[in-house]
C-alpha cells in the first residue's frame, strides 16, 4: 500500500524536539529557503515556472522554437534546470546579446510569480519572517538565503512590521537589508527602530520583484549556475561556518551542488557528529523524498535517508504533511520565548508544546456554547453562505444564488490529544448536523481524497474539482462536484495552531462553477468570508 503516514504524530517525536531546541538556542539562525518555499505561496514549481515563460514567449518562431506539447514531453525526460538551458538558448537567438535576452524574462517572470498567485499562500513565508522577527528582537542574529527570485519574503516583512507598528508604540522593530553577492550596495536597507538589529535577506541567483528590473544576475540556465557556482559556495559557507550557527534548510531537494559543497566544507570532523549536538537541520516533506508511492517499509528507507545528510553534517527531519513545516518554524518562535531556556519546550509537562497547546485548544473550545450549539453552527454557516452568493452575484459570476448550488462545510481538528490524527464534519449550511456522537471523519493521511483533508495537510487554500480528488486515488461517489477549502489557524499566546478547514463546495464543475479560479482579487475575497468564519466559530 502506498505510504500514508507516520506511525507517530511529527511533533511527538523526541528528534523534532530536540531539533526545535537546538536551533532555538542557537546565538544565529541561517534560513536557506529553496522552490518550496515559492511554491507554498504561488503553487508554481521551478518545472511549471518554466514552462509558463516558454508559453509567455513573444517572439516565439513555430518552425524553431518548442511547442506547449513538446515542452510537456521534454519535461518528463528533462530536470527544470535542464529545460532552462533549452528556454534560455532559444531566447538568447531572438536578441542581440545574452544580457538584453536576460532582460527580455524578467516581466513573463514577474507575469507568472506574481499576477496569478496570491490566493493560495501557505503560511511558510509568514512564519519565516515571524521566526526572523522574534529572534531579531531577542538580540540574536538571522540571515535568510534563497535560491528563489521572488520577492514575498520582503512583502511579508513589510506586512508583519505595520502589524507590530499598530500594536507595539514603543517596542524595537528589527530593520531589513536585502543583498546579492557581488553586489556593492544593498537593494534595500530599512532601519531598525530601537536598539536591535536587521534581518538580512541574500538573494543568490537573482532578485525579481513585482515592478522594476532585474537586481543581481539572473540565474536561469545551467551556465548561469556554473559560472555563479564559485560566488555562491563563498556566500554560504561564510554564513554556515560562523561560530553557534544554526542552520535551518527549507524547500530544498538536497541536490543542488553549491548548497551540498558549501555544506561538505564547513561540515564538523567524522568524530565529532553527535546527532544531539546537530545545529544544522533539513526538512523535506514525505511526500519529496520519491517513495511514497513505494509498497516498502518506508520508516527504513527514511533512516537510510538520514544517513545521507548525515554525512553532510545536517539532520534530515520527515514530516508527513506540508502544513508541518510551516509549523516548524513556529515551533522555534515558541521554544525560543520560553524561559529560562528553550530546553523547556523539551520537557513532557511543558504547556507550549505544540501537542499541549493543540489538547488545551480542544478542551477550552469544547466549553464554549457556540460549539456545541448544532442550530448555532448551522446559523453561522448558512449566514455565511449568503454573503458568499452576494459575492459571486456582484462579480456577475451568477445572477442568482439559485443558479448555482453551494454548501459551506465546517472540519475540526477532533481530540487532538489522544494522538488522533483526524478532521470531523462539525458542520454544514445543508443540515442541522444534532447528535455529535455520529459525526463523519477523516484521517489525515497523504492517500485522503477528501478536499478538506488535502487542504489542511497542505496548509494552503486548495480548489480542486472531482477529477483532481480521483486521481489521488479513489472514485468519489457524490453529487458534489468542485471544493474551495481554506485551513483556519488561530492565535494563541504560546503561538498558532491549525484547528480546521472551511470549505466551499459546489454541484458544478470547475471549468462551470461561478467560484471565480481565474481572479485572483475576487478569490480573496472569498477566502476571507470563508477564513473569517472558521475563526468565528474555532476562535477561543
Amino acid at each position: 500500500m502506498p505510504y500514508s503516514r507516520s506511525e507517530s504524530p511529527f511533533f511527538h517525536n523526541g528528534d523534532v524536539q530536540r531539533a526545535i531546541v537546538r536551533l532555538a538556542s542557537c546565538d544565529r539562525l541561517v534560513i536557506y529557503c529553496g522552490a518550496g518555499v515559492t511554491i507554498d505561496r504561488t503553487g508554481l514549481s521551478w518545472g511549471d515556472l518554466i514552462a509558463q515563460l516558454f508559453e509567455a514567449n513573444d517572439n516565439s518562431r513555430p518552425a524553431r522554437d518548442p511547442t506547449q506539447d513538446e515542452v510537456s514531453i521534454l519535461r518528463r525526460g528533462l530536470t527544470p534546470l535542464q529545460l532552462a538551458s533549452i528556454l534560455a538558448e532559444r531566447t538568447n537567438e531572438h536578441y542581440p546579446s545574452e544580457r538584453a535576452a536576460r532582460v527580455s524574462l524578467v516581466p513573463k517572470l514577474q507575469q507568472a510569480l506574481y499576477k496569478g498567485a496570491g490566493w493560495q499562500s501557505g503560511a511558510l513565508v509568514s512564519n519565516i519572517i515571524r521566526l526572523a522577527f522574534g529572534l531579531v528582537q531577542l538580540g540574536k542574529t538571522v540571515t535568510i538565503v534563497t535560491s528563489n527570485y521572488d520577492t514575498y519574503l520582503e512583502e511579508e516583512y513589510e506586512h508583519y512590521r505595520k502589524e507590530i507598528e499598530s500594536s507595539l508604540q514603543n517596542g524595537d522593530i528589527p530593520g531589513l537589508i536585502v543583498e546579492a553577492p557581488g553586489i556593492g550596495r544593498p537593494f534595500r536597507n530599512c532601519k531598525p527602530r530601537g536598539a536591535v538589529g536587521s534581518i538580512e535577506i541574500i538573494y543568490l541567483h537573482g532578485r525579481v520583484p513585482p515592478t522594476g528590473s532585474l537586481g543581481g544576475r539572473l540565474a536561469l540556465s545551467e551556465n548561469d549556475y556554473h559560472q555563479l557556482s564559485e560566488s555562491v559556495v563563498r556566500t554560504l559557507k561564510e554564513h554556515f561556518s560562523s561560530r553557534k550557527t544554526g542552520v535551518l534548510i527549507l524547500g530544498a531537494s538536497l541536490t543542488d551542488p553549491p548548497l551540498l559543497k558549501a555544506l561538505s566544507d564547513t561540515r564538523r570532523k567524522s568524530d565529532t557528529k553527535d546527532r544531539s549536538l546537530m545545529r544544522r537541520i533539513a526538512l523535506m516533506p514525505a511526500a519529496s523524498t520519491g517513495f511514497v508511492d513505494q509498497d516498502y517499509d518506508i520508516p527504513r528507507l527514511v533512516q537510510l535517508m538520514k544517513a545521507r545528510t548525515v554525512h553532510f553534517d545536517v539532520e534530515l527531519l520527515i514530516p508527513d504533511f506540508h502544513y508541518q513545516i510551516a509549523q516548524f518554524c513556529q515551533e522555534i518562535f515558541t521554544a525560543v520565548s520560553l524561559q529560562p531556556t528553550p530546553a523547556e519546550y523539551a520537557e513532557p509537562a511543558c504547556p507550549a508544546r505544540y501537542g499541549c497547546r493543540l489538547q488545551h485548544w480542544w478542551e477550552e473550545w469544547q466549553q464554549q456554547g457556540k460549539c456545541g450549539d448544532p442550530e448555532m453552527v448551522f446559523g453561522c454557516l448558512t449566514e455565511r453562505l449568503d454573503r458568499v452568493n452576494e459575492l459571486l452575484a456582484s462579480d456577475n459570476r451568477v445572477r442568482d444564488s439559485r443558479d448555482e448550488l453551494l454548501k459551506i462545510e465546517l472540519w475540526v481538528r477532533y481530540d487532538p490529544g489522544k494522538e488522533s490524527r483526524r478532521l470531523a464534519l462539525w458542520g454544514t449550511s445543508t443540515c442541522v448536523l444534532q447528535n455529535r456522537r455520529v459525526l463523519h471523519f477523516e484521517d489525515l493521511a497523504l492517500t485522503a481524497s477528501n478536499a478538506s483533508l488535502r487542504a489542511f495537510i497542505e496548509g494552503r487554500p486548495q480548489y480542486l474539482g472531482r477529477h483532481d480528488l480521483t486521481e489521488m486515488g479513489s472514485v468519489i461517489n457524490s453529487r458534489w462536484q468542485s471544493f474551495l477549502s481554506v485551513p483556519i489557524r488561530i492565535e494563541l499566546p504560546e503561538g498558532v495552531l491549525p484547528v480546521g478547514v472551511v470549505t466551499l463546495a459546489s454541484m458544478r464543475g470547475k471549468d462551470e462553477s461561478g467560484i471565480p479560479e481565474d481572479s485572483v482579487k475576487s478569490m480573496n475575497h472569498i477566502i476571507r468570508q470563508l477564513t473569517a468564519l472558521g475563526h468565528e466559530l474555532l476562535q477561543i
